[in-house]
């Protein structure tokens, strides 16, 4: 009888743990949801000389059902504006549906994907020319789950994934790797902070990335991009 009584608290002391409780799957590993900060975060774009061209801002909002990321980036010269928006629903995480308006000098276009596990179907359109889109799923992850979740997950140095991911703006699947390489100091407008750094290979096919990870926060505190154009993405507001 003692056991049971044990065994009962222990069952439902775990279930009734908020931290226990909620965790949300996803292909590279269990989603922390206290570490999805619902805040709006700014990040400036510096070339390799230190000049700053251009911004980027982010903010998750999640509620009972779903989870919404926006992503909205611009260079500072008016080439090239991107407002991102993906519907995400949870437990599994898998994303549902996906709107990215891009703006540049010479065009504007505008995709719209309808997200299932078997296949993407939408529409792109350029310049009032409606293009319609079908693919076979068959992939892991959609890019923008990289900024949106990878920060929420617990880094071991086994964290290793190969991936297919798949690029809305180019429509289509490309494979890549994910890992863990260490655990750094690094410099910040705030000091120094120790921080998780991996490294996302995108084997030519999608942007290669240093990213790093505050240990405490588990704020994105930088993004190295490697490839294809050089630059540092800098964490410098949270609001």
């Amino acid at each position: 009888m003692k056991k049971s009584i044990v065994f009962y608290s222990l069952f439902f002391g775990l279930i009734g743990n908020p931290v226990f409780a909620q965790r949300l799957s996803w292909p590279l590993g269990d989603v922390s949801v206290h570490k999805l900060d619902q805040r709006v975060f700014t990040y400036h774009m510096y070339d390799t000389s230190g000049i700053k061209v251009g911004s980027m801002v982010t903010q998750l909002t999640v509620d009972d059902d779903q989870i919404l990321f926006i992503d909205t980036s611009r260079f500072d010269n008016g080439s090239v504006y991107e407002n991102a928006r993906f519907v995400f629903v949870k437990n599994p995480i898998r994303v549902e549906k996906a709107r990215i308006v891009m703006k540049t000098t010479r065009s504007e276009l505008e995709y719209n994907f309808d997200m299932s596990i078997d296949s993407v179907k939408g529409n792109v359109l350029i310049g009032g020319d409606d293009r319609p889109v079908r693919i076979p799923a068959g992939y892991d992850i959609t890019r923008a789950e990289l900024y949106a979740f990878l920060h929420a997950l617990d880094f071991t140095k086994k964290f290793k994934h190969e991936l297919k991911v798949f690029e809305p703006t180019s429509v289509r699947i490309a494979d890549a790797s994910i890992e863990f390489l260490e655990q750094v100091e690094i410099k910040t407008a705030n000091g120094v902070r120790n921080a998780y750094k991996l490294f996302l290979d995108g084997k030519e096919a999608i942007p290669s990335n240093v990213i790093y990870i505050d240990k405490e926060s588990s704020h994105v505190l930088k993004y190295e991009v490697l490839t294809p154009t050089p630059l540092d993405i800098v964490l410098v507001n949270v609001n």
